[in-house]
Formats: C-alpha cells, structure tokens, sequence
C-alpha cells in the first residue's frame, strides 16, 4: 500500500494501485494547495465508506436512473475518500450521490481515490467539487458557498476567481439562503425557477416573501404564475421604495432606526449593492418596504408631537383618512370633511377662483389642525371650513356686488319661466294626446291593437321612458288594481279592441319626442293640435260646478224680484201668447 495510507485504513483483498498526481487532480476537479498523490483502489467495500457530515449537498436528484446505470455497468468515476485517524471507517469527501446510488443498487465494491486529507482541507474540496457540478441545485450551491466563506476564509470576489464564475453571480447565489421555508418549498416543487426565487429572496421579510410568493404564481388575476420578466417588474412596483419621491424623512438621520442606521449606508439600498441589484438603474431604491415604513411612522410621530406642543390637534390615522380626499391633489381635504387648507381653492361664490390665502391674506386664521396624508404621509395643516368663512363675511370679503346680485336674480327668474313653458309644453302634449286617444277609441279597430299597446309599453320601459305613466293611465281607463304599473299589461288582453286602441296610440304620442308622430296621428284622426278637444273638460265642468262665484251667482238671480215679476208678466201677455 501507498505510505499514505494509514495501517487502520488497509482492507483486505482490496486491489491497489498507485495514482499519479495529474489523474487525482483530474479525479476530484478541483486543484488545491493540498492536492497531493493518493492511492487508487479498484475494489473498496462499500460498507466500510460512511458519508461526511459537512458535506453541502442536500438535494441528490433522481437516484433511481444512477443507480440502474451502476448495476450495469458499476462505479465508473471514483469517489474521492479519506481515512479517518482512530476509526475503521472511512470518509467520502466527493461522490456521495455515486455512493447512494451504489447502495441502491445493491453493489458491494466501488472504485476510490485514497487521501489523506485534513478537516479544512477535506471541506474545502467538497465545496468547490460540489459547487462546480452542473446538476447542483442553487440552494446547495449558495449554502457551499457560505461554507467557503466561512470556513476557509474566502471573501465573494476571491471565490469568484476560484470557482470561475463572476462576483455577481456568488452574490445572488448567497442571497439564495435568505428564503423563506415556504418559498424554498414552493421552488423544490417546481414552482419558482433561480430567477423568480432570487427576486423573492430579495425581499427581507419572510411575511412579505410568502405574500409575493402567492402573488407571483397565482396571477394578477388568478391566470397563473407570472413569467421572471413579469414577477420582477411586479415585485419593484409593490415591494420597492424610491427614497426621492416618497421619504418624508432625512435619509441620513440615524436616529429614526438606530438599529438599521441611516439608509445612506443602508446594504440593501439599490445603490449600495449593484451586484445583488444589477436590474435597478436608480442607486436611492429601498428595498425593504417595512423599514421605511417603520422609519416613516417615526418620522410622522416625531412631527405630530412637535405640532402638539404647539398647539395644533392631531387628527388620528382613522380621522385623517376620512377627512383628506384620496382622488383628489394630495394633501387635499374632503368637500363634506369641514376642513380647509389655506392653499385649498375657496368655493366659487366666496372666492371666484382663489386661494383661502389669496383670498383673506394677513387676515387668514392660523391653521388649527394636523393630519397625516394617508397616500404620501405628508403632513397637511388644516383649519375649520366654516371659521374660514366666518372671517371672510366678517371683512366683507367674496360678497357679491350688486351686478352680481342683479345678473343671479335675472338668471332665477330665466329657470322658472323655462321650467313654466316646459311644464306648459307637458300640458299642452298630454292634451294632444287624450285627443287622439279620443278620437281612436271611437273609431274601433282590430284584435291586433292588444299586441301593439303591450309591445309598445314592455319597449318603452326598457328605454326608461320619463312620460309614460302606466299607473295614470290605468286609473284613467278605471282598470282594477291600477296603483300597480303593471295593471294595464295585465288588463291588455281582455280590452276592447278600440280601447287597446287607444291605448297604443296613447303610448306613441308620449313618447314621440321629435313631435312627428303627434302630427301624422292628428292628421290621420282629425284631432287639431292647437285646440284638441280632449276629455279634460269634464273635469273643468266639474270645477265649474264647485266654483263658489258661480253658485252665489246663480242664488242671486233666484232671489232677484225684477227677474220673477218679469217672467210672471211675461206669462200673462195675451200679445206673446198669440205670437
């Protein structure tokens, strides 16, 4: 046996052979400073290797195809094994899932490379073989690196040269580890790829990460996972803060958060880690949403108690999100919130288009009220609406002149006249219209019209019609149940024709808009549209019958003795009788 090995190691009926230098350097990948000649052994058994603890590999793949090809053909790349000082066993440095796999198979003897190898140096070679493979997964990867780091001292830019990859490429990888349990299953399971993991890992709370997890393969709308293209502009858009449009605060105090420190100098500001943030071009992007929340509710805290002692009230978080307007220019009050900014436009009638400050200059009230927008954080100085106005009428100032006064009054009396002649122009319409109804009842029809009025009807209430009244027209018709708009669709089909008639008809001249219709039906039925002679007269008789000048009227002339002299003379004329 080689002198290397040690006399606890030999295995009887093992096969030895010498292995040059160049070919364990080949073996085992990597080319360290303890690379040193090692024994190759054809036959070693298999259940004397016991797998390595520090080994950094944790997900092995599909062990069953390995293990299929090795009762095959067996073992064909040697696993890299070092002896342990004391114990019979031996360890296995590289070659751990070909030792599985022999295992699975049932295999008694696999080919080693034999070396003698220290702790740190044994590590050193698991990591770097493991971290070269092309099957690793990126957890695994990322957890060999933080084992480099660590262990052996290496730092991101030297392990980028040693592993021959780029610096960036280290960085995301470390970030990797910072996933979550739930976002670490998600991707064993096929649901997330490195990209779309690396993104959520970006993010430092594993709260946030599970929420964008879900987000990001659900869908925006439930329609599946989003593309990395899509989960990273999703992701910068809800879990990222620009400092320059939305810290209220001085990104430089380090007061706010003692324990994150200024965001300056912040590692998990964009600009302070390009090579975890390659993608984000701006260097003042935060990327952790509930620091600077955090950071802001301080900011805001330190503000409200500083108004406090001023004087100023304080609205609360639930008071300040009923009264600032969400829609409107930020820092804006509601209409209905009876609070005013001094740079709020005053209403029309009191300001004609200025500023409460333009308006009341020097004379303006101080601001009595703080709140905090709930859309920027901002904080908005506020005072009552109606002292505003007080000051305001109390100076004289926004009143209307008497110009004023004149062309508002002459503007009134313009909207009743028209609201008159509309309702005039009503009136004269549904005269029209009883005319014509009038005059087609009377002049009979067929069995058809039933179908027509109710077609008509069921038309207009799909269009909403303001002028048809269904109830209205029942009542006039003396239909049962006619406080019901439906009574007359009802009653349709036992009507009378000529009444069902009528009934069509009445529904086109209501609803004719353009008055053409209203025309053609005059012109078809003789009804004069300027003087129709309509039904409403009965009513006017009826009036006419109540009027209490007409009745004391007719009493007088009762009582009148010149009249019952005269018709008393008149009867006892023999000249009249004769005539």
């Amino acid at each position: 046996m080689n002198a290397l090995a040690p006399p606890e190691t030999a295995v009887a009926g093992a096969t030895t052979t010498p292995l040059p230098t160049s070919s364990v350097a080949s073996s085992t990948k990597p080319s360290t400073s303890s690379s040193s000649p090692g024994e190759y052994i054809e036959r070693f058994p298999l259940k004397r290797l016991r797998e390595s603890a520090t080994n950094p590999r944790r997900i092995f793949g599909k062990l069953d195809e390995l293990a299929v090809s090795i009762k095959r053909h067996g073992v064909l790349e040697p696993l890299l094994v070092r002896p342990v000082p004391g114990k019979p066993d031996t360890e296995i440095v590289a070659g751990h899932r070909r030792f599985r796999a022999a295992t699975i198979a049932g295999v008694e003897h696999v080919r080693v490379i034999l070396r003698e190898l220290s702790d740190s140096d044994a590590l050193e070679i698991q990591l770097i073989e493991n971290v070269q493979r092309e099957d690793l997964h990126e957890l695994d990867e990322a957890d060999g690196y933080a084992q480099l780091i660590e262990r052996c001292g290496y730092t991101p830019a030297t392990l980028a040269e040693k592993v021959g990859v780029s610096k960036a490429t280290i960085h995301a990888r470390l970030k990797l580890r910072s996933l979550g349990q739930a976002c670490r299953d998600a991707w064993l399971n096929g649901e997330l790829d490195a990209s779309r993991a690396l993104y959520l890992a970006r993010i430092p709370t594993q709260a946030l990460q599970e929420q964008a997890l879900e987000e990001i393969t659900k869908g925006t709308f439930n329609d599946g996972p989003m593309s990395a293209r899509e989960a990273q502009a999703h992701i910068a858009h809800h879990y990222t803060i620009a400092l320059d449009e939305r810290a209220r605060f001085d990104t430089a105090d380090e007061t706010l958060d003692p324990v994150a420190g200024p965001c300056i100098t912040c590692p998990k500001l964009s600009g302070n880690a390009r090579d975890l943030f390659p993608e984000i071009q701006r260097a003042d992007v935060c990327t952790d949403p509930e620091c600077f929340k955090g950071k802001s509710q301080a900011h805001w805290n330190r503000t409200a108690e500083k108004a406090a002692r001023t004087g100023l009230r304080v609205l609360s978080a639930k008071e300040a999100k009923n009264a600032i307007d969400p829609y409107g220019p930020t820092g804006r009050p509601k209409e209905t919130s009876g609070y005013a900014a001094l740079d709020q436009q005053a209403p029309w009638v009191i300001g004609r288009g200025k500023t409460w400050k333009q308006l009341l200059g020097k004379k303006a009230p101080a601001p009595t009220v703080i709140a905090r927008d709930p859309r920027t954080g901002d904080a908005v100085q506020l005072i009552e609406r109606n002292r505003l106005e007080a000051v305001a009428k109390e100076h004289g100032i926004g009143q209307p002149t008497e110009e004023e006064r004149r062309a508002r009054d002459e503007a009134k009396a313009n909207l009743e006249r028209a609201n008159k002649k509309a309702e005039a122009d009503q009136r004269a319409q549904r005269d029209v219209a009883l005319a014509l109804v009038a005059a087609a009842e009377a002049g009979g029809g067929e069995q058809l019209w039933p179908l027509v009025a109710a077609h008509l009807i069921t038309i207009e209430r799909e269009g909403y019609s303001d002028n048809l009244d269904e109830t209205e027209m029942a009542q006039r018709r003396g239909l049962d149940g006619a406080e019901d708009a439906s009574a007359l669709l009802r009653a349709l089909p036992t009507m009378k024709s000529a009444i069902a008639r009528g009934v069509a008809v009445e529904v086109l001249a209501l609803t004719d808009y353009t008055g053409a219709m209203r025309s053609e039906l005059c012109k078809l039925l003789g009804v004069d549209p300027k003087r129709p002679k309509t039904p409403a007269k009965k009513s006017t008789a009826k009036a006419a019958k109540k009027t209490p000048a007409k009745k004391s009227t007719a009493k007088a002339a009762k009582k009148t003795p010149a009249k019952k002299s005269t018709a008393k003379a008149a009867k006892k004329t023999p000249a009249k009788k004769g005539r």
